[in-house]
């Protein structure tokens, strides 16, 4: 297996879009509160999304690709606390992972422990002091992984049901909006 790293390209928008909604297939089922769903347009618009907030934030798309064939895709992005932040940081420069994506097929290989240690380096080169992640608290294999590459819990955000949804996601996958009364 050969496994090599390259920078996004236009043309690799079907496979980013095939990574993110990967990453949603993946995340419905672990969703204890059904409130995950993975719309047909999930894909494109996250990678709308990502890309806005990569060419805004300093940031990079990773294609991973296994003997010459897409495999993966990490979707990264510099902060630098501002605001009331400042105030309680010291001065840094995080590195941010927002996506990374294996391929049902690729996964199991170390594809995943790679781009991550790829974005690492990146980050290190740009003078980044830190790396940040996230992920669902029930992605078990994701937290794994984190885990044997040294990443811990440093924020942990919590919820609490209140209750079943009010609403639901209609077919388009856009949030329905409510007609106001007259």
């Amino acid at each position: 297996m050969r496994l090599a790293f390259r920078d996004y390209r236009p043309s690799d928008r079907a496979h980013l879009c095939q990574c993110l909604n990967s990453l949603g297939d993946t995340m419905v089922p672990l969703d204890p509160w059904h409130r995950i769903t993975r719309t047909p347009d999930h894909g494109r618009r996250l990678a709308s999304f990502a890309l806005g907030q990569v060419r805004a934030n300093h940031g990079f798309v990773l294609i991973a690709e296994v003997d010459g064939e897409p495999a993966g895709a990490a979707i990264a992005w510099t902060h630098i606390p501002s605001g009331p932040g400042r105030t309680w940081q010291l001065p840094t420069k995080i590195g941010w992972v927002w996506g990374l994506a294996v391929l049902p097929a690729m996964r199991g290989r170390g594809v995943g422990t790679r781009l991550l240690r790829e974005c690492e380096r990146r980050f290190r080169a740009d003078g980044c002091d830190q790396l940040r992640l996230g992920t669902f608290a029930h992605n078990r294999q994701a937290l794994r992984l984190y885990a044997r590459e040294g990443y811990e819990a440093r924020d942990v955000g919590l919820g609490k049901p209140l209750g079943p949804p009010k609403h639901r996601w209609p077919a388009s996958g856009r949030p329905s909006r409510r007609k106001r009364p007259r």
